[in-house]
């Protein structure tokens, strides 16, 4: 679901996802660790992390998801 919305603080930017953050997640989605607690499989890939985007992106996706930026 889009929250179509910006929330700024000092330091962050939250923001609706966009296709391009999927290399971004990823970065963080492949990490057993982190997925371990997070309660799902690891990404093995770039285009599985552009699917749970899509996932988000979609008109059925009830929860809001932002995308956390970190301002310079």
């Amino acid at each position: 679901m889009l929250a179509q919305v910006e929330l700024r603080g000092g330091r962050i930017r939250l923001r609706d996802l966009a296709r391009d953050d999927c290399y971004d997640i990823f970065d963080y989605a492949s990490d057993p660790i982190v997925t371990h607690y997070a309660g799902w499989e690891p990404h093995e890939s770039p285009a599985d992390s552009l699917a749970y985007i899509e996932r988000c992106l979609g008109e059925d996706w009830t929860p809001i998801t932002f995308a956390i930026e970190h301002i310079e």
